[in-house]
C-alpha cells in the first residue's frame, strides 16, 4: 500500500509539473447577456510561446469543469511525435442548476454570450485562427445547443464534436434543414456519437432524423459513431479524441510502408504538395517531415533498392547527414552503402556522425570495417582500438565483437 501511495503521488506531481510548465489560466467573466459571472479556463500550448508569429486553432468546451483536461492530455500524448497540431483550449464551466436553462430555454442568452463576448475576447487576447479553425464540443444538452448554434451562426465554428446529444427538438432540426438546404455558413465538420447502451436509446429517433438531414446535404462533411462499449456518461472522452483525429487528419506526417505505396501516392511531387497544404493550414514550415524522409530511406533499404535509396539520399541529403537520431541508424544506412560497394559514402557518413556521437564504439568499429574493406589496415587498426577502449569504459556488451574485429585484421 505504501509503494502504491508513493507511485500515485509521483504520478500526480509529474502531471502537475507537466501542466504547470504550460500556460493555464482560470478567470471569471462578467457577462451582460447572462447577467452573471462565468468561470472560464484557458490552456495555451508550449508552441504558443515558441512561435511568436503563429496563430492557433481554438477548441471551446462546454461543461469545462468536466472535460477541460481531455484535449490537453490528447496534445501532450501526441506532441512528441508531432501527430497533432497545437491548439488553445477554452473550458466554459457550468453548474448543474443553471446549465439546463442556459443550454435550452435560455439558449439565446448563452449563444449571445459565446458569440458576442467570450469569442471576441479570446480572439483579441490570443493569436487565434478565428472562425477558420474554431472548434466546439458539447455533451448531452450542450450537443443539442451546438446544433442550434450552427443554425443561428453558421460560420461561427469550423467543427462540432457532439457526444450523446439530447434536446434535438423539432424546431432545432427544422432550422438545421433550412440552414443546410440554403448552403449557409462555412460548411463545418460534424462528429456525432452516441453510446450503445440503454441510457442513450431514447435519443435514437432524433439522431436518425439528424443523420437523414446530413445525408441529404452532399457538401457537408460529417461522421457518426456508435460507441459500442460506452455509456451516456463515458462518450465525451472518445468523442473529443476521435473528433480531433478526424478533423486534423491532414496533419499527420506521411509514412509509406512500401515503395509501391509511395509511387501510387504520386512520389516526391505529391509529398511536397501534401506538406504545402499542411504548412498553409497549420502555419508550419513548408518542408517534408523528418519522419517521412526517414521511413522513405528505410523502405528503400528494406527493399534493397539502391537506386531509389540514392535518389532519396540526394533529395534528403541534409536529413541523412545531420538529422539521424542515434548511432543505430547511422550504422544501418552506412552498412547499406557498404553492401552496395559504396565504401567511400559509408566512410563519409561515419565520419560526419562521429562529430555528433564522439563516444560511439559502434560507429568506430563499423568505420574500421570500412577502412579494412578499402585495404587501409593502419586506419582500421586505429579506429578498432578506439572502439575497444570506449567499449571497455562503457561496459559495452559488444566488447568481444570489437576485439574480434581487431584480432581478425
Amino acid at each position: 500500500m505504501k509503494l502504491k501511495y508513493i507511485l500515485t503521488l509521483f504520478l500526480s506531481i509529474t502531471q502537475f509539473i507537466s501542466f504547470s510548465q504550460e500556460e493555464n489560466e482560470m478567470f471569471t467573466f462578467n457577462s451582460k447577456f447572462l447577467k452573471a459571472k462565468q468561470t472560464i479556463q484557458i490552456y495555451v500550448p508550449p508552441a504558443y510561446k515558441i512561435s511568436k508569429d503563429r496563430q492557433f486553432p481554438v477548441l471551446y468546451l462546454l461543461d469545462g469543469q468536466e472535460y477541460f483536461y481531455y484535449p490537453i492530455a490528447y496534445q501532450n500524448m501526441l506532441r512528441f511525435k508531432d501527430k497533432s497540431p497545437a491548439f488553445i483550449v477554452v473550458g466554459i464551466n457550468s453548474d448543474r442548476k443553471t446549465r439546463r436553462q442556459l443550454y435550452y430555454k435560455k439558449s439565446g442568452d448563452f449563444m449571445s454570450f459565446l458569440e458576442k463576448e467570450l469569442i471576441p475576447y479570446i480572439d483579441s487576447t490570443y493569436r487565434t485562427l478565428k472562425e477558420k479553425e474554431r472548434l466546439y464540443f458539447g455533451w448531452e444538452m450542450a450537443g443539442g445547443l451546438g446544433l442550434e448554434l450552427y443554425t443561428k451562426s453558421p460560420s461561427l465554428f469550423s467543427a462540432y464534436f457532439i457526444a450523446s446529444p439530447t434536446h434535438f427538438s423539432t424546431k432545432r432540426l427544422t432550422a438545421l434543414s433550412t440552414t443546410l438546404s440554403k448552403g449557409l455558413g462555412s460548411n463545418p465538420f460534424f462528429y456525432i456519437t452516441r453510446a450503445n447502451a440503454k441510457d442513450d436509446e431514447f435519443m435514437e429517433h432524433r439522431l436518425v432524423e439528424l443523420r437523414t438531414l446530413l445525408k441529404k446535404n452532399k457538401t457537408t462533411e460529417w461522421k457518426f459513431d456508435l460507441l459500442e462499449k460506452d455509456s451516456h456518461y463515458s462518450t465525451p472522452n472518445k468523442t473529443i479524441h476521435n473528433g480531433l483525429r478526424q478533423y486534423f487528419n491532414d496533419y499527420d506526417p506521411l509514412r509509406f510502408f512500401s515503395l509501391k505505396q509511395h509511387e501510387s501516392f504520386g512520389g516526391i511531387a505529391a509529398i511536397n504538395g501534401y506538406y504545402k497544404k499542411r504548412a498553409d493550414r497549420y502555419q508550419k514550415p513548408n518542408e517534408i517531415h523528418k519522419e517521412t524522409k526517414h521511413f522513405l530511406l528505410l523502405q528503400a533499404l528494406k527493399d534493397d533498392n539502391y537506386k531509389q535509396f540514392e535518389l532519396f539520399a540526394t533529395t534528403f541529403s541534409k536529413h541523412l547527414k545531420t538529422k539521424l537520431s542515434n548511432e543505430f541508424w547511422v550504422n544501418r544506412f552506412a552498412r547499406f552503402y557498404m553492401k552496395h560497394q559504396k565504401v567511400k559514402k559509408a566512410i563519409e557518413l561515419y565520419n560526419i556522425y562521429l562529430v555528433k556521437f564522439p563516444t560511439s564504439a559502434l560507429i568506430y568499429n563499423s568505420l574500421g570495417n570500412a577502412y579494412k574493406k578499402q585495404g587501409k589496415k593502419k586506419l582500421a587498426k586505429q579506429v578498432y582500438t578506439k572502439a575497444i577502449k570506449l567499449a571497455k569504459k562503457q561496459m559495452d556488451v559488444n566488447l568481444k565483437k570489437y576485439q574480434l574485429s581487431l584480432k581478425e585484421l
